[in-house]
């Protein structure tokens, strides 16, 4: 006695619905379907949309790929609109799997984050860059709650890159390990998602991933305050902005809509569709629409005008090689460039090692960032009276160099 779909909506994966007129106790059930149905097909159109408006940016940037190692971070940052999307939408046609698709989702955003304290480092000319930017910058107090538990902060220069730095990529390598175990947990039925008792895996995952996470957050937020001169003439609090409030906007929409579930909010009258499904359907629909505005948001953020070529001949860093408008084929060779890991590959080799920060490479970092600050205390004599020293031959070339590389990798 149920109703099938029309034909063309055959091929959906939603529920077949039954007739409410066949019996008054279906009318529940009829209203928790059809609002399935609308929920799907207008997630479909959001994600039709994001996907659309993104793959036009990413084409413009593969197009115009004029500063590679600043345009691969970009790639994947535009790439997080279409990905939640899709992983949303297919969560909405098949619940049951929204815990899989939510893992492939959390890591992207993981690889995200990297990616754009990446960027941030890029745009100053890479780790030997950042270091000497800021290596002669006065020291700047941590962001709470580090202020309060560490006796002295980050030193300006070799620590705050690398611990930066590490304390991103530590989150890129934590989420599919806790992805794996999810998996584990959930084949052996021992996961107990949402479920905070000590006898299942939910709770002890869940701390380690969001405790990654905050780390990784933090550190971002720390790098940002502490370039923030330097990044100023890149506009990037809109770059900023568009990946913080993603992450912290869709994790603690997902936290309240557990809680409203948890307490009796969120109810479902069918019992093929629990409560539980009725709360992550919700919450992919809401991050479908989300990523609609993300999507144009991301437009103003990271516009390919930012990254056309220089007008002067190309200097000798990567950064400033400059290229013709590319061909499709070229475009796909970029995109295979973007997309390639060998960048977070070649980090965690080097976190594994412990270089960067380790003895192997500190004295060398140091004694750089010592003649650039010392180079800059020398830079104004007169200000600091006439007894000061004038600037010696090397330090002044050390000054100008950097100075110069600054001004090279300011946006046309």
């Amino acid at each position: 006695r149920g109703v099938e779909w029309m034909p063309v909506f055959q091929f959906l994966p939603i529920k077949n619905l039954k007739n409410p007129h066949a019996d008054e106790k279906n009318v529940d059930q009829y209203s928790v379907q059809s609002l399935h149905m609308i929920a799907f097909l207008s997630a479909l159109a959001f994600t039709l949309f994001a996907v659309g408006v993104s793959c036009k940016l990413i084409a413009e940037h593969m197009l115009n790929f004029n500063k590679p190692p600043l345009q691969r971070h970009v790639f994947r940052v535009l790439m997080m609109a279409p990905i939640y999307a899709i992983c949303s939408v297919v969560g909405i046609g098949y619940p049951e799997y929204s815990l899989y698709l939510d893992v492939v989702r959390d890591s992207y955003e993981a690889f995200t984050i990297y990616s754009f304290l990446k960027f941030l480092l890029a745009v100053m000319g890479g780790d030997k860059g950042a270091i000497l930017l800021m290596a002669g910058k006065p020291q700047i107090e941590m962001l709470f709650p580090l202020n309060y538990i560490l006796k002295q902060p980050w030193s300006m220069g070799v620590q705050m890159v690398y611990y930066c730095k590490y304390g991103a990529l530590q989150y890129v390598l934590v989420k599919p390990l806790c992805a794996i175990l999810v998996f584990v947990a959930e084949i052996n039925d021992f996961y107990g998602d949402q479920q905070w008792r000590p006898d299942v895996a939910y709770p002890y995952i869940s701390v380690v991933s969001n405790l990654s996470q905050i780390v990784a957050m933090y550190c971002l937020v720390q790098l940002f305050f502490a370039a923030r001169e330097e990044l100023e003439p890149w506009n990037p609090v809109p770059k900023f902005l568009s990946v913080k409030a993603v992450v912290f906007f869709t994790f603690w929409q997902g936290v309240a809509l557990s809680i409203a579930e948890q307490i009796g909010l969120l109810k479902s009258y069918d019992p093929d569709f629990t409560s539980k499904m009725l709360q992550v359907t919700l919450q992919n629909w809401l991050v479908c629409f989300e990523m609609c505005v993300v999507s144009l948001y991301h437009k103003v953020a990271f516009p390919v005008s930012e990254y056309q070529p220089s007008q002067g001949p190309p200097g000798p860093d990567e950064i400033l090689r400059s290229e013709a408008p590319t061909s499709g084929a070229q475009a796909w060779k970029n995109i295979l460039h973007s997309t390639a890991p060998h960048d977070v590959v070649k980090d965690a080799r080097a976190m594994a090692a412990k270089e960067g920060i380790a003895a192997k490479e500190k004295p060398k970092s140091f004694a750089i960032a010592n003649a650039v600050a010392e180079a800059k205390r020398r830079q104004s004599p007169r200000e600091e009276g006439e007894g000061a020293s004038e600037p010696s031959a090397g330090g002044e070339r050390l000054r100008g160099a950097v100075s110069k590389l600054h001004e090279r990798l300011r946006p046309t």
